[in-house]
């Protein structure tokens, strides 16, 4: 882009800028000097049409102020996607009067009007200037802020799809669900009707007809209700034979749930005791399918199946009830049509059948910070997890008998209200409330009250906490390399290092109500001394245009939120002002808060269940809660204790880690934490504490205290399978994940003050063994879609390795390229990856390795 003094300069030969210095006469100088240096400006290719006539003729018969109101106008007119209309709404004062005004200040317009640019006009001549303000994109550097010019925003889309198979119908059902749970309904139609439901009409389903290509399925599906009718008595017998439960007490509560093995079997065995084989048309076909049932079993909350992918090797001619003619083969459109009919088929038997059955039987949950699921029988899980109920119910919660709440609506609701979920630990349980959204026709009505309400509150709350915490683990990598160089800096050696780690107790479910309101009003009359917050919602793009994700710009006024303020923007994105401001109040803020807790619920079986202390986990304001309340307690610990030493305290959510070169400063620091603080009701985890100067485990990091190095160890990286269609997609997937790992630079930095050689070795090698995990992980089932070629995996894995190389020179650190590569084929030999017999080597010289002929 250019500045647009050398874009004038450039496109208008015959125009020097020095005339609008001239033409000023020193009454605007510094203005114009102002917008000619920080306006860039680029040719805008997507608009191709010529500057109208009409347009240039009215606005020489008008003032300037209206000329730009005359091209909002044209905009308009013309459906522009410009960002000088964003924020523009419909206003209807009477029947026939409706008035375009914006929802707040628009700085773009302002500066549009402003004398200086009305000078630009004036020496350009009017046709010039439209062509300018139509014709480009402009920006203000260097905070990247968009001042005119085209973009496009994503279409809403629904994230529900319907035609992808996940768990979820069978993720936290209780023995309380089971009655509405049958995985066959009783009546072959509306068996039709929930499988085939998007090709039946509005007339079919309200007179019950069949349609014609639908026939020769209803007598499979009347046999399938036949059979889940004859054999329904005998299924606890089933389940009891195959997923036996033991009495023996267990160690743990993970111990009790039910291999999942157990449960592959389980469903396997009832499908081909309910499901006809003629619905998959062979026994090729359903054996294709059910392979697909341990991926589903075996998979996380997350996972999810394309029905097409699942599709890939049936032979949809073997199916004969979707043929339209029996003996004959199919047309292209015919047979595009059957296999449309299958997958809806396939997406009903997983997502209904195999999810309604399983957690029939079956409570599914995932544990407490982990994303595997555990299935356990439903009287195994009511016996170990309603005793944690009863006493979290009479601890922290009461009902109130006289709140009319319901899932039936979100608008009819009095408080906020959300569904129970609890997640167990190896001694213990979480309770998660997930906040209801309102039904699908309320969509609208949540995600507007989210932009204009719950976000830029809680965005207000993130802006004006003291931030002495951690958010993710390269903010502590960051946090310990920091004091690292700090402690290092004076003597250029390390001194010795001592290191308390300790975890709040039910963090969330201490956490006081009054310092919740007190900490808050402390941090509002620290931001600002006026009683009004101002949050201007923005849009942030790339440079091609497109609207990615949303940012608000914080302020105490409006002055303050000038495009021309420095926010600390990334310099590679685009800030799209959406002229929409929005006003908060202190006493606003305060209040929605409070209502976070005070008015915020789960509901069971019509009835409401309130905090008498803490904050539910779920709910969207509750992490940002507890950090400003935790924030102002970690300055506290800082102010009470007189530290004789160097000291740095690191904080992620409820785990603290205290590193300080003298002992006694963190005895104090464990002296007045192992009681009570009365003012945060904190209590710690004794169990979990740990004292030491040797090494810890922290928030997935392995510390070494000793010499100040963090290690991210080989367990706590992903190294689940990747769904691909090819090895081409799965080695771009690869990639991608290795692009985010090597993202914590830290950890690869090899200088003395970071992770030094023999960590930053340690680092790389833990990375790429990830990698290569990750791969096998994937590999059987990539395999089954696409050809496998050696030499694409080894080229994949020399990238890899100059990808690192770029962060951190492997030959400084002493890489052992021998070591990489035999472990490697080894791996590669052992999953019969590769021949047992092939032979590889590798260069010395570059580590590169490659198949020896």
């Amino acid at each position: 882009m250019l500045a647009l003094r050398q874009y004038i300069k450039e496109k208008y030969s015959c125009i020097e800028t020095d005339v609008f210095l001239e033409y000023s006469s020193g009454a605007y100088l510094q203005d114009i000097e102002l917008l000619l240096d920080h306006i860039h400006v680029e040719e805008n290719t997507h608009v191709s049409d010529a500057i109208s006539p009409i347009l240039v003729s009215k606005c020489t018969c008008c003032y300037y102020n209206e000329m730009i109101d005359l091209l909002i106008e044209y905009m308009i007119l013309k459906k522009r996607n410009n960002s000088l209309l964003l924020g523009l709404t419909k206003y209807h004062y009477e029947v026939d009067n409706t008035v375009q005004m914006f929802k707040g200040f628009n700085s773009s317009l302002a500066l549009l009007k402003s004398k200086p640019m009305e000078i630009i006009m004036n020496i350009l001549g009017i046709t010039r200037f439209l062509s300018l303000i139509l014709g480009t994109d402009a920006l203000w550097r260097p905070n990247n802020f968009v001042i005119w010019g085209d973009i496009k925003e994503m279409p809403f889309s629904n994230k529900v799809n319907p035609n992808i198979v996940s768990i979820k119908k069978m993720l936290h059902r209780s023995i309380g669900h089971i009655r509405n749970l049958n995985p066959i309904k009783l009546d072959e139609y509306e068996v039709l009707k929930e499988i085939f439901g998007g090709k039946l009409t509005e007339t079919q389903i309200l007179n019950k007809t069949i349609p014609k290509r639908l026939r020769k399925v209803r007598k499979i599906i009347k046999l399938m209700i036949f059979n889940h009718n004859k054999h329904a008595y005998e299924y606890p017998y089933i389940v009891d034979q195959i997923c036996k439960s033991s009495r023996k007490l267990k160690s743990d509560n993970l111990g009790y749930a039910t291999d999942r093995a157990n449960v592959i079997r389980l469903i396997h065995t009832l499908i081909y005791m309910i499901i006809p084989m003629e619905i998959f048309g062979s026994n090729h076909n359903r054996t294709v399918l059910m392979r697909y049932v341990p991926k589903l079993i075996n998979g996380t909350a997350s996972f999810t199946m394309k029905p097409q992918d699942m599709l890939l090797n049936v032979k949809i001619n073997e199916v004969k009830w979707l043929k339209p003619r029996n003996n004959c083969k199919m047309t292209k459109c015919e047979f595009i049509r059957a296999k449309e009919l299958f997958s809806m088929f396939v997406t009903w038997l997983f997502n209904s059948f195999v999810c309604k059955l399983t957690a029939s039987f079956f409570h599914v949950t995932e544990p407490s910070q982990e994303t595997r699921l555990l299935y356990y029988r439903h009287h195994i899980w009511k016996k170990i997890s309603q005793k944690f109920k009863s006493r979290y119910f009479t601890k922290h919660l009461y009902q109130k008998r006289d709140s009319s709440n319901s899932f039936k609506s979100f608008k009819q609701n009095e408080d906020t209200i959300g569904s129970l979920s609890i997640h167990p630990k190896k001694t213990d349980f979480r309770l998660i409330a997930k906040p209801f959204k309102g039904t699908l026709e309320e969509r609208i009505l949540y995600l507007s009250y989210q932009k204009r309400k719950l976000r830029p509150i809680n965005q207000i709350l993130n802006h004006i906490r003291l931030r002495n915490s951690c958010s993710s683990v390269r903010d502590i990598v960051k946090h310990i390399y920091s004091f690292k160089s700090r402690i290092t800096k004076p003597t250029g050696k390390l001194p010795r290092v001592y290191a308390f780690k300790f975890d709040v107790q039910n963090a969330y479910d201490s956490l006081p109500h009054a310092m919740i309101d007190k900490v808050i009003k402390q941090r509002l009359d620290a931001f600002t001394k006026s009683d009004t917050v101002f949050v201007q919602l923005c849009q942030k793009s790339k440079t091609d245009g497109v609207v990615r994700t949303r940012k608000s710009l914080i302020a105490d006024s409006l002055e303050k939120l000038k495009f021309s303020k420095d926010f600390g923007f990334s310099a590679q994105h685009r800030l799209v002002d959406t002229h929409e401001t929005l006003e908060f109040s202190k006493k606003d803020i305060i209040n929605f808060a409070r209502s976070q807790y005070a008015k915020t619920c789960i509901t069971i079986n019509s009835k409401s269940y309130f905090r008498k202390i803490g904050v539910f986990q779920g709910f969207p304001l509750s992490a940002t809660l507890f950090n400003i309340v935790y924030d102002s307690m970690v300055e506290k610990l800082k102010s009470i204790i007189n530290f004789t030493g160097e000291m740095t305290v690191i904080r992620l959510m409820d785990d603290f880690l205290v590193l300080s070169t003298s002992d006694s400063d963190l005895r104090k620091i464990r002296k007045f934490v192992s009681r009570t603080v009365a003012d945060y009701n904190m209590n710690i985890n004794r169990l979990k504490s740990n004292f030491t100067n040797d090494k810890l485990l922290f928030a997935g990091l392995t510390i070494d205290v000793k010499n100040l190095v963090c290690y991210k160890p080989l367990k706590q990286y992903n190294t689940g399978r990747v769904i691909a269609s090819n090895f081409t997609k799965l080695y771009a997937k690869l990639t991608e994940y290795t692009d985010i790992w090597v993202g914590n630079t830290l950890l690869f930095d090899s200088t003395n003050v970071m992770s030094g050689k023999h960590g930053c070795r340690k680092n790389v090698v833990y990375l790429l063994r990830a990698l290569l995990f990750k791969f096998v992980n994937s590999f059987r089932e990539t395999r089954r879609r696409s050809k496998f070629k050696v030499q694409t995996l080894f080229s994949f894995l020399n990238k890899t390795l100059c990808r690192i190389s770029e962060i951190t020179d492997l030959v400084f650190i002493q890489f052992d390229f021998a070591k990489f590569w035999k472990f490697t084929i080894e791996i590669l030999k052992h999953k019969n990856i590769v021949h047992s017999k092939a032979c590889f080597q590798f260069d010395k010289h570059t580590g590169y390795g490659f198949q020896s002929t």
